[in-house]
């Protein structure tokens, strides 16, 4: 059984911009007690806790996960009592475990954990690197972890590879900030409009978050609002082919536009301009 923990920690003051749906978000998630949902067909549980962690020990030092060593201890026990916890709210397979053998493995595992903060940051790294090589990199979206029962039919066959799907690459439609935040808003909106035209809403969206050059003066340059803003019309096109099934017009030709900009900017980086590309042909087509 695979087990997918997210531990969930209260966020210290304001959020960007282009963030605060994301926060919204966040917050209307935030568990008041561990949740567990098992899914017998995969194999997997999902455990969601709310964690005791501050997040200024948590996130406020440069360096990911090495940077935060210290709460490691402190982290382990956490998930080791959320684990328990959420595991006994599942009696299909609470029932099948040995509590006490269960709870003495934790503890001896957690026991071989290195003492000293540098053997602790050496272990992290191998165990890191181990995650990273055991990592099965999706080579079709039948690979890909995702409802299609809350996208358009046609989704699936229209953006064939998992680069569109993807929530952490920047270049991919959605896994932006502004393009995560302009999915999740677009399909908030388009459940109460579904068959409105959406002629004009990234222009509505950037005002409604102070993105527009006479809200952001000052605080935001002229290049980073450009550049949010190719994001966002990118994101808007492929918004509508994952929930209505295809693109209009007025705004694929206004991602196409954003994607040539792209190119001219990624023109030293091939990698990046192959993937552009990718999403270009996709809406010219």
């Amino acid at each position: 059984m695979a087990i997918e923990v997210i531990a969930f920690i209260r966020h210290e003051g304001p959020a960007r911009p282009t963030l605060e749906q994301s926060l919204e978000r966040h917050i209307e998630k935030f568990p008041q007690r561990v949740r567990a949902r098992y899914r017998a067909k995969a194999g997997k549980l999902d455990l969601e806790y709310p964690s005791k962690l501050r997040e200024a020990e948590s996130f406020a030092h440069p360096g990911g996960i090495y940077a935060v060593a210290h709460i490691l201890p402190r982290a382990l026990d956490e998930l080791s009592e959320a684990l328990i916890e959420g595991l006994r709210v599942k009696p299909a397979i609470w029932s099948k475990i040995d509590g006490s053998r269960l709870n003495a493995a934790i503890e001896e595992a957690k026991a071989a954990l290195p003492a000293s903060p540098d053997e602790l940051l050496a272990y992290m790294r191998r165990m890191d690197e181990a995650r990273k090589a055991a990592r099965k990199v999706p080579t079709s979206v039948d690979d890909l972890d995702i409802e299609w029962a809350k996208y358009h039919p046609d989704a699936r066959r229209a953006l064939n590879a998992p680069f569109f799907w993807s929530e952490t690459d920047d270049d991919s439609p959605h896994g932006n900030d502004t393009g995560s935040d302009l999915l999740a808003a677009f399909k908030g909106w388009n459940k109460r409009n579904p068959t409105a035209s959406y002629e004009g809403y990234v222009d509505r969206l950037l005002r409604r978050w102070g993105l527009t050059p006479e809200k952001a003066r000052g605080q935001i340059d002229e290049v980073q609002l450009d550049w949010i803003r190719q994001e966002a019309d990118i994101a808007l096109a492929f918004a509508a082919i994952k929930l209505r099934g295809r693109c209009d017009a007025v705004e694929a030709k206004a991602a196409i536009r954003a994607l040539d900009q792209r190119l001219g900017a990624l023109s030293g980086a091939p990698e990046r301009v192959e993937k552009i590309r990718l999403l270009r042909s996709t809406l010219e087509g």
